[in-house]
């Protein structure tokens, strides 16, 4: 099928045409509320139809700008069916594709993207906890490409705009969302300065903002099986090491002196305790600060 994309511009424009026909045939079957044993299916045709168009277009035969865009955009919303499926396959098929994409026409497939997580970790979207799931793991998986972009446009202030998304995806009320925006922001303190995306003072009150969310999760940990719990302890953790590990001494100080008052008001429970005991582990292993002396005596 795709090597019948050569010859005349006015040939390969028709069969372009059949081909995006027959992708929206096959919609209904890739439609999150089908479970049956043809969606799996048409999410992997959907897979290698992204990989092996991205592979045919960069080595054997390009495609002008416009159809490409084209062919995106009819591909773009079986995607995204995939992307919001209840079944780990279809979701993982769409996860492969976006990232083909993200690679082959980053200008048009970054901005969806990011439009993307925007839209399921809205407040109104709520009814729809696994779209924010989603789109989040979706978003871990092209961070790569995405800051390429960010970097090749002069879009790094839109880092910051995704740090506000990802501070309103760490939930108390949901955990898994919440150790993939964890993962997020560790990924991105891993490969950039936060500080730079941004004013510093909106960098400061991301900060305390972030602390503040993480607090709320410890406080309402619970219903978690052990390893579960475990990873994203550990997630918490090296998100706060990397995020403070950037921050100047002044925001350090803020930081640990909230703490400090945060360790009297710690409920007599003990897993409570413990969970509170990773923060301030993270915060004491960022960097040294003019409040530590004081912090690791009450921390013990």
């Amino acid at each position: 099928m795709l090597r019948s994309l050569v010859g005349s511009e006015m040939c390969i424009r028709d069969r372009l045409q059949h081909m995006m026909q027959l992708i929206k045939q096959l919609e209904p079957g890739l439609h999150p509320s089908n479970t049956g044993p043809w969606a799996a299916k048409s999410a992997y045709f959907v897979q290698c139809l992204s990989y092996n168009l991205a592979k045919r277009v960069l080595h054997q035969c390009p495609l002008d700008q416009g159809s490409l865009e084209a062919l995106y955009d009819r591909v773009q919303l079986s995607i995204n069916m995939c992307l919001f499926s209840k079944t780990s396959y279809s979701r993982s098929c769409a996860i492969q594709a976006t990232k083909v994409w993200a690679e082959l026409l980053p200008w048009r497939a970054i901005p969806a993207l990011v439009s993307l997580v925007q839209t399921s970790t809205a407040d109104d979207a709520l009814d729809s906890p696994h779209q924010a799931t989603a789109a989040l793991e979706l978003l871990t998986c092209t961070v790569a490409p995405w800051l390429r972009w960010c970097v090749q446009t002069g879009h790094s202030s839109s880092v910051f705009y995704l740090l506000e998304i990802l501070l309103e995806a760490v939930d108390p009320n949901d955990a898994a969302k919440t150790r993939l925006a964890y993962k997020l922001i560790t990924q991105l303190s891993q490969r950039l300065l936060l500080q730079d995306c941004g004013d510093e003072h909106v960098f400061d009150r991301w900060v305390a903002g972030l602390l503040e969310r993480t607090l709320q999760v410890v406080h309402t940990k619970g219903g978690e099986d052990d390893d579960r719990k475990a990873r994203g302890d550990m997630q918490m953790r090296n998100m706060l090491t990397g995020v403070l590990s950037q921050c100047s001494p002044e925001i350090m100080h803020a930081v640990r002196l909230r703490l400090m008052k945060q360790l009297v008001q710690i409920p007599q429970n003990q897993t409570q305790a413990k969970n509170v005991g990773f923060v301030f582990f993270a915060v004491a292993t960022a960097g040294p600060g003019p409040a530590l002396d004081n912090l690791l005596p009450q921390i013990h």
